[in-house]
């Protein structure tokens, strides 16, 4: 096992949770999983530069003058664990890594505040361990995307100018045939809650998360549970109602606020529960705000005083309205997608059709890469970060050996 300061890469499958799942999917389907797909947030699952002991970490990488920081090697063995693991029960694995660099011109249009305050969270480090932590830990990310490009069935896809969550999302939606094939099985690596909602687009796909010592798998069926933190049997499993209430409640972990205050993930639930038990199509009450058409909801009908209230403020309020048409293109990347397809239009976001094209171009051509890294290369580099540890393992793996 590597030996590294601190373990950057707190991600790791649960093998034994595993077995048990492909055993079920593949009984489902009645189809051997030939090929999984791994979808690795970067910045989610490496939980960087928001913690004190991480950047401290990354400084001293820069003290010791380590051309390479854990970072990468925590990553490569991450992958190529896993992929031994796959490989041992006859499953190909490919590996996307996606991330950003914080400049999100298509969210900071919609919303100026969107992240801001994650970057300023107080430090208890000195300034000068901050500030160089931060720094290293950008050119530690590039190292990594532009070695990781190069090995075989790993991609890397860094967006300038738009947020990491919606890349998997993106790629599933401009590349319909993963999804069809149920051999295709594919594994979103990441804690946000955002991502439940890229579950929506096939059976076949599934968030694996972490947290402390649990782990469990989201699916499509089971994301509205996971969010509200209740079990399957105490909640519609409808994609719609999720869409609706993470719109109306925003996402706090990314600082985009709910529309009205007070109102987290069961109010909303709530509001939207009501609305269906009245006959309304709270799918076509989100099309209309975006379309900016009026929304027609018989509010008299609702029993509940409380919610009756509130869905009365928000369809009569012209301010709130508004908010909620952004909070829609901020945290449903459905509609994301839709604006970047030229389906939507909003006066605010003031970005380049060119950015909207390559956006789409890079995440349509992802997987178009032949070319892999030699193993004797890969294990030159290797050798360089940790020089009395045996990798050979790790560089067969990940060069296909």
């Amino acid at each position: 096992m590597i030996n590294t300061r601190w373990s950057y890469f707190g991600y790791y499958f649960k093998y034994t949770h595993l077995n048990a799942f492909l055993s079920e999917y593949q009984s489902y389907f009645d189809r051997k999983v030939k090929t999984v797909y791994i979808y690795i947030d970067l910045q989610n699952c490496l939980k960087t530069q928001f913690y004190d002991d991480a950047i401290q970490d990354m400084y001293k990488s820069v003290k010791f003058k380590e051309k390479f920081s854990p970072i990468v090697m925590d990553t490569f063995l991450y992958m190529a664990r896993t992929r031994q693991y796959f490989k041992s029960i006859g499953i190909n694995t490919k590996f996307i890594i996606y991330w950003d660099e914080g400049k999100t011109i298509y969210h900071t249009a919609l919303l100026p505040s969107y992240k801001q305050a994650r970057h300023s969270k107080s430090s208890v480090l000195p300034e000068i361990v901050l500030r160089t932590g931060l720094d290293s830990f950008k050119v530690q990310k590039r190292i990594l995307t532009e070695i990781t490009y190069n090995l075989y069935d790993c991609y890397a896809l860094k967006l300038d100018n738009l947020e990491s969550d919606f890349v998997p999302h993106f790629i599933l939606k401009e590349n319909k045939d993963l999804i069809d094939d149920k051999s295709n099985l594919h594994f979103l690596i990441s804690a946000d809650k955002d991502l439940y909602q890229t579950t929506f687009l096939g059976d076949n796909i599934f968030q694996y998360v972490r947290s402390g010592k649990n782990d469990f798998f989201v699916s499509k069926k089971s994301s509205l549970s996971s969010l509200l933190k209740k079990n399957d049997n105490d909640y519609s499993q409808d994609v719609d109602l999720w869409r609706f209430l993470f719109s109306i409640a925003g996402d706090p972990g990314d600082e985009v606020p709910s529309i009205i205050p007070r109102t987290g993930y069961i109010t909303a639930y709530n509001m939207a529960k009501a609305l269906k038990d009245i006959g309304i199509n709270v799918e076509n009450v989100l099309t209309d705000v975006v379309s900016n058409e009026q929304i027609k909801i018989p509010v008299s009908k609702i029993n509940n005083t409380t919610i009756r209230k509130k869905i009365s403020k928000i369809v009569s309020d012209e301010n709130i309205i508004s908010r909620w048409r952004e909070n829609i293109l901020l945290v449903l990347f459905d509609e994301s997608y839709k604006f970047f397809k030229q389906e939507i239009k909003h006066d605010k976001i003031k970005i380049t059709r060119s950015f909207k094209d390559e956006v789409i171009q890079k995440t349509k051509t992802i997987f178009d890469k032949n070319n892999t890294i030699e193993y004797n290369k890969l294990n030159n580099i290797m050798k360089k970060i940790h020089l009395i540890e045996n990798l050979d393992p790790i560089c067969q793996n990940l060069c296909g050996g």
